[in-house]
């Protein structure tokens, strides 16, 4: 897969496909944009890795599977010994293919820095465990690798995909946001969870030369951690719309939605 990977690169080489930090806007890349605001667009490699996720598995409850059960990427993805994708040497050298260099007056108010990538850099721009239908699918979305890049790069905005879910959050001096195309199912059978800015019926315009980064935008998940701190020592619990996918087990309760909290209170 590092082969592939490398012959991709090329392969975007060849096609002028950008690969690595560009100027765009005013003076930039963009040619007809002779005035107007300029930013770095920074595209950022990364892998995910399972410790990643730093907080508690669910108990209580049986038959949740393990990520690399049902996550395709460690059943098709073959790397370089010693590599192994159940620790974090994968992640680590898709990490370090990332470009050191910026253009000059990067990250300096004049030339913001707007990167991207397909893993979460944050385990909170993820609802939690109780919340999944997979729960333990946050031991295969992010890289802590990209969480130190971006906080190194000092990027004003990052876009992340991978678990589509709407998602426009600051942690920090970084904005984080997702609009994920999604599939159609998706939005068919949980629209709210996916909907952010006029998707999916347009875009979602994060910059542009003339207005600079957009106004905050709307989506459920990233609200609704606005208002209520993570909590995730609790276990034992399951949102109802989870549930019965599993067979609960003494002590296993489900959840009020949306506050997450079990019915018969905090255990």
């Amino acid at each position: 897969s590092m082969e592939k990977l490398h012959l991709f690169l090329n392969m975007c080489a060849e096609e002028g496909v950008h690969t690595k930090p560009i100027v765009v806007g005013a003076a930039g890349y963009d040619e007809d944009a002779k005035n107007g605001l300029r930013c770095c667009v920074m595209p950022l490699l990364s892998w995910h890795h399972q410790s990643f996720d730093t907080e508690p598995d669910i108990r209580c409850w049986k038959g949740i599977p393990r990520a690399e059960q049902c996550m395709v990427d460690y059943a098709r993805c073959r790397w370089p010994e010693p590599m192994n994708q159940m620790d974090e040497s994968v992640a680590e050298a898709v990490d370090a293919l990332n470009e050191d260099t910026l253009p000059t007056g990067a990250g300096g108010e004049a030339l913001p820095i707007l990167s991207f990538s397909h893993f979460l850099p944050r385990l909170e721009l993820s609802p939690e465990k109780r919340f999944l239908f997979l729960p333990t699918l946050n031991k295969a979305v992010g890289s802590r690798f990209l969480r130190v890049r971006i906080e190194r790069l000092g990027s004003s905005l990052h876009v992340f995909g991978h678990t589509h879910f709407g998602w426009d959050a600051t942690i920090g001096d970084t904005r984080y946001v997702q609009a994920a195309c999604g599939y159609p199912s998706e939005w068919s059978q949980r629209p709210a969870s996916m909907k952010i800015g006029a998707m999916p019926d347009e875009p979602v315009v994060v910059w542009d030369s003339a207005n600079g980064f957009a106004p905050k935008m709307q989506a459920r998940w990233s609200e609704y951690y606005e208002k209520n701190p993570r909590t995730p020592e609790l276990t034992h619990v399951l949102a109802p719309y989870v549930a019965p996918l599993y067979e609960r087990l003494p002590g296993g309760e489900v959840c009020d939605w949306p506050m997450g909290v079990p019915r018969s209170g905090v255990g």
